[in-house]
């Protein structure tokens, strides 16, 4: 069974809404981050691991960035809307989640931890 949770966020063009990004997967906390153009109706998985979360658009909506988690740790994921090569977010800690662009669209904001007291 397939679920699609709209806690994405949605992108928009000088005539609106252009695309929406989301997270699809079965119903047990794994899941990818995928984009939706709407002029094209292209699909596109930009997710990598098992369990990605919490998509959000720059003010710009020329990047998106989203949290990508394995067993090992959890990072926060860079993606351009062109597919341009992204630079990588170097963590100084295993768990990183809850992504969030600043209002110019230049930082990322995020949560960081050990683990401890992160569920």
């Amino acid at each position: 069974m397939l679920w699609l949770a709209l806690l994405g966020s949605g992108l928009l063009g000088a005539g609106g809404l252009v695309g929406l990004s989301f997270v699809t997967g079965p119903f047990d906390g794994a899941g990818k981050v995928c984009v939706l153009d709407f002029a094209s109706g292209a699909l596109a998985e930009v997710g990598a691991c098992a369990k990605d979360a919490r998509p959000a658009w720059s003010a710009a909506g020329d990047w998106l960035c989203f949290t990508a988690e394995t067993a090992a740790g959890s990072r926060i994921v860079l993606a351009r809307a062109d597919g341009a090569p992204c630079p990588k977010i170097v963590h100084g800690f295993a768990w990183n989640r809850r992504p969030a662009w600043s209002a110019s669209g230049a930082r990322v904001a995020y949560l960081a931890s050990d683990g401890a007291g992160m569920g």
